[in-house]
């Protein structure tokens, strides 16, 4: 934890005083978690008391669980932190069969009431797991775990409370369902926690009167219509005593989107998407004044170091909850926060020992040094259009450059000023690049045009050497399309009946880095599971043991280990680098890779991923150039122009490109294949089907062309760092001439 960190960060208006303190307090106790890390927190917003409950998601092996576990192993037997140690630790067992009935466990502390000195227990909630069909939305409820959350906080399993769940489950709809159970040990009477989903607005009222709950059916029908617009998901949530069900009623009101992400719905919204809510609850006498202002300023993305490095912060609402009790409301709102250790971030300056007194920040801002930026946290969309993917800077090591005569420089640029005309027109208003799919490998005969993530991923990356508003307005268009293609944590499909594969994913990732899903490296848990005994990347994220031995791809692992490279987690694809490393060193890469038919699309693959920094990679700059300039014909191509164009790139990237007359030819090589719109013909770059069908059908996207002949022409002749020095220089060697 950072909790000395985290105060400046924190509204005082939500959590401060006496409250701060007993917060701090609880979260001192937590484990340091390394380089990233989140928590949430509950804020009761009708009340003047700055305080705040505390929120932790555990997942099976993380630092929390250890924790947990130490603790409860050196507790009582029978305790409530005894019992929940053995369940972390069953659950944290791959083989167990927990896990077909659990998707998440989340502890709640209650703070805000807790009297000074007093250490609660912590209330435990889990996430029920959804039975899947063959139909996708026929989502069936499994048996409640109601035996293994007694347990985890060390209640026998009261058959009374179970009775009156099942009379839960009996007033609920057909596709109603409960989604998770908890138990919080520190209060009474004891209850069950019930939070349902799936329930129809005019179905309301019909479950409340079979729960006996006549009385709360125009309150919560009220809400449901004054907030209804701006909040359109809602989970019912009801306790279960022996004695009964609870008078209470909670209504958790959420924003816009799929269910399947809700744990992190906070990492999605910003300001502007809760503002108008906040204001509403404030209007309405659910929100104070002060405490609306403090959940406006809660949303924010943040900087702040330690001795580690820049740590980037982001802060959202999840969502808020109306509890209804004897026809009166009151509101509390559920925020997150998450850090993470800014990717490629230098580390911060270890101070020498005379100078520790100077560098040590003011005693109000404990150890924070300082917050050195904040803005407010947007949708990930707009927190996107404020930039695209980060320009290409040249290659560390890279060759002299270019002295270009003035006429074939004239020309290399007027073919790219022409490129960008045709890719700003041909790139579709949504973001989305056209490619076409053949039903043979030579792109001849009919074809079905498609606009997968994929290739606009691939096309912003290979424009973002361009320093032009054109590219930059397709990167910002390309990078909202991916965006409304992803799925929670992340992740891509090429076709919607294809499943999520790891190559759209590295792709789509390195083209929206913003995107707090990328920030805080959310869809990094998938990849753990899509490796083979060797550690090589399968391509496709299918259940465990549907994947095959040949479904691993060289390129698409090039891709993968540049992504983790860019992340700074080089340590998840060491084992596939290492692979990738012997192939090119060895001479062995042929018929490596299913989806891309040359080999110079891994070397190209490679280099770029030794550019953001793979170490394995790291010695293999020469091995690479050498590879690929073993392709160049006589007339300066090193295959189709595509791979030309992409050649040229890489051994750019490699700091290695062709010099003087050689570089010339592929240059003009490249200049005199574009078609008069400013295009590139389309060359096969990919090909299907899966595996272990043998490659029939050909894809191909003269956008994609164009991108690469632009990426090549703009690297091997860049544009002047000051404009007017070449006329200036042309003046100089005319006058002299004279």
């Amino acid at each position: 934890m950072l909790p000395d960190l985290l105060r400046p960060l924190i509204p005082r208006a939500l959590l401060d005083g006496p409250g701060w303190d007993r917060w701090l307090a609880r979260a001192a106790e937590l484990p340091e978690v390394g380089s990233a890390g989140s928590l949430g927190c509950e804020f009761r917003l009708g009340e003047d008391a700055p305080a705040a409950d505390l929120f932790l998601v555990v997942r099976p092996g993380s630092a929390f669980a250890r924790h947990f576990i130490h603790e409860g192993e050196a507790a009582p037997p029978g305790s409530a932190a005894a019992s929940l140690a053995r369940y972390l630790a069953e659950i944290g067992q791959a083989d167990s069969t927990l896990h077909d009935r659990i998707a998440g466990t989340m502890l709640e502390y209650d703070l805000a009431e807790t009297p000074a000195g007093r250490r609660p227990d912590p209330g435990v909630f889990l996430k029920v797991r959804l039975a899947e069909s063959s139909e996708p939305h026929d989502e069936r409820p499994r048996p409640l775990p109601i035996a293994v959350l007694a347990g985890a906080v060390g209640w026998t399993d009261d058959g009374e409370l179970r009775r009156w769940a099942d009379r839960v489950l009996e007033a609920l709809p057909p596709n109603g369902r409960v989604a998770h159970v908890g138990a919080l040990p520190g209060r009474t009477p004891r209850a069950l926690r019930l939070v349902v989903q799936g329930i129809g607005r005019d179905e309301v009222g019909g479950v409340l009167e079979r729960l006996g709950r006549r009385g709360s059916i125009r309150p919560v029908t009220e809400i449901l219509a004054d907030l209804g617009e701006m909040l359109p998901r809602f989970r019912l949530s009801v306790d279960a005593a022996a004695e009964g069900l609870s008078p209470r009623i909670g209504l958790e009101l959420y924003q816009a989107g799929s269910w399947s992400g809700e744990r992190d719905g906070w990492l999605t919204t910003g300001r502007s998407a809760w503002g108008p809510v906040v204001e509403r609850l404030a209007r309405r006498g659910w929100c104070l004044p002060a405490k609306a202002q403090g959940l406006l300023e809660w949303c924010a993305l943040d900087k702040m170091f330690d001795r580690r490095g820049v740590f980037l912060v982001f802060k959202g609402i999840n969502h808020v909850k109306l509890t209804v009790t004897d026809g009166e409301a009151a509101a509390k709102a559920y925020a997150g926060m998450a850090w993470s250790l800014a990717p490629g971030a230098p580390a911060a300056p270890r101070p020498r020992e005379d100078d520790r007194d100077r560098r040590r920040p003011p005693a109000r801002a404990s150890c924070l040094p300082g917050v050195h930026h904040r803005q407010e946290a947007e949708t990930p969309a707009v927190m996107h259009e404020s930039s695209g993917p980060p320009a290409v800077q040249p290659a560390r090591g890279a060759g002299r450059a270019f002295d270009a005569p003035p006429r074939l420089r004239e020309a290399a640029r007027g073919a790219v000023d022409r490129g960008l005309g045709f890719l700003e027109a041909a790139v579709r208003p949504d973001g989305a690049w056209p490619s076409r799919m053949y039903w043979n490998l030579e792109l001849t005969g009919p074809s079905e045009e498609e606009s997968a993530p994929f290739v606009a991923a691939l096309g912003a990356l290979t424009v973002a050497v361009c320093d032009d508003p054109r590219a930059r307005s397709i990167r910002r268009r390309a990078g909202q399309f991916i965006v409304r293609s992803m799925r929670y944590p992340g992740v891509w499909r090429y076709w919607p009946s294809l499943p999520n594969d790891l190559d759209s994913l590295s792709l789509c990732s390195q083209a929206i880095p913003r995107h707090p899903w990328m920030l805080f490296a959310a869809n990094l848990g998938p990849m753990h599971t899509a490796r083979d005994d060797r550690g090589r990347f399968r391509t496709w994220l299918a259940p465990p043991g549907t994947a095959t031995v040949e479904d691993v791809d060289s390129v698409v692992n090039a891709n993968v280990v540049g992504y983790l490279a860019a992340q700074g987690r080089n340590a998840l694809g060491e084992k596939a680098a290492a692979w990738l490393a012997g192939l090119v060193r060895d001479g062995n890469a042929a018929g490596t890779s299913h989806y891309y038919p040359d080999v110079l699309d891994l070397y190209d693959a490679v280099a770029r991923a030794r550019d953001r920094g793979v170490p394995a990679f790291r010695d293999l700059g020469a091995v690479l150039a050498d590879r690929i300039r073993a392709r160049r014909g006589p007339d300066g191509s090193y295959g189709d122009t595509l791979r030309t164009a992409r050649s040229l790139s890489a051994l750019h990237v490699l700091g290695a490109p062709p010099e003087g007359e050689d570089l010339r030819a592929t240059v003009e090589r490249i200049l005199c294949r574009q078609r008069s719109d400013g295009s590139w013909p389309e060359h096969r770059f990919w090909q299907g089907p899966l595996p272990p069908d043998p490659p029939r059908v050909g894809f191909a996207s003269a956008l994609l062309d164009t991108a690469s002949c632009i990426e090549a022409l703009v690297r091997s002749v860049p544009p002047p760092a000051d404009p007017g020095a070449e006329t200036r220089r042309e003046r100089r060697g005319a006058a002299g001439a004279a």
